[in-house]
């Protein structure tokens, strides 16, 4: 059987990826998922005060993150850019449907692909890059330390970053350091002084596939 080999980054996303994409590999697929660009903004910010330890808030690191990142959630640029491929190379999701509905849309990549749609990945129902806050961060920069000498780097970031790839032991450990983040506190305060930035960037986007910033998608 024919394999089929892939990557992904969010970087290609950028216009000029995406020509060097069109220019060098022209029969290429490519698979873009979108999720509401404002709880992107939210889970970055989590991760950022998670890995961190910073106290800095919300709005002061925003401040440098519009500066450096905010290009990367101009939805509209991104459609554009993809129209200038054949409708048949280019997969568009959106990352609710996936998560809600795992197998369903893991049968239309693999429809788009040319895979066998029977096939349903192990971790399909599994949580995967989860956000997290520590009820102790000093202990677990230590616990960290000790998995990193066990598993070594590579593997060791792995465990400690995506709870489907740890050991049960490992996985204890770690979880019970952990608390699931909720942000619906930070979302509410702050959703109108994001919305109002990202709306223009993806407006257009918005309207052709019936979304809103208000709900989470």
């Amino acid at each position: 059987d024919k394999k089929i080999k892939g990557e992904f980054s969010v970087m290609y996303t950028e216009t000029e990826c995406l020509a060097l994409i069109r220019e060098l590999l022209p029969d290429i697929k490519i698979i873009v998922g979108f999720r509401n660009p404002v709880d992107r903004v939210f889970s970055s910010f989590d991760h950022y005060k998670r890995n961190s330890g910073s106290d800095q808030d919300f709005k002061t690191w925003f401040i440098n993150f519009e500066q450096q990142y905010l290009e990367s959630y101009n939805y509209n640029r991104v459609m554009n850019d993809l129209a200038a491929f054949k409708p048949q190379q280019t997969f568009q999701y959106i990352y609710g449907d996936l998560a809600e509905h795992p197998e369903d849309e893991i049968r239309k990549i693999y429809r788009f692909l040319g895979a066998d749609e029977t096939f349903v990945p192990s971790a399909a129902h599994k949580g995967i890059n989860i956000s997290y806050r520590y009820k102790n961060r000093y202990l677990h920069l230590i616990i960290v330390e000790i998995i990193l000498r066990l598993y070594g780097k590579e593997r060791g970031r792995k465990m400690v970053h995506t709870p489907s790839r740890r050991p049960p032991f490992v996985n204890a450990i770690l979880a019970w350091n952990e608390d699931p983040v909720v942000r619906n506190q930070d979302r509410g305060a702050h959703f109108n002084y994001i919305a109002e930035i990202l709306y223009p960037l993806c407006d257009k986007f918005l309207k052709q596939h019936d979304l809103n910033l208000e709900d989470s998608w």
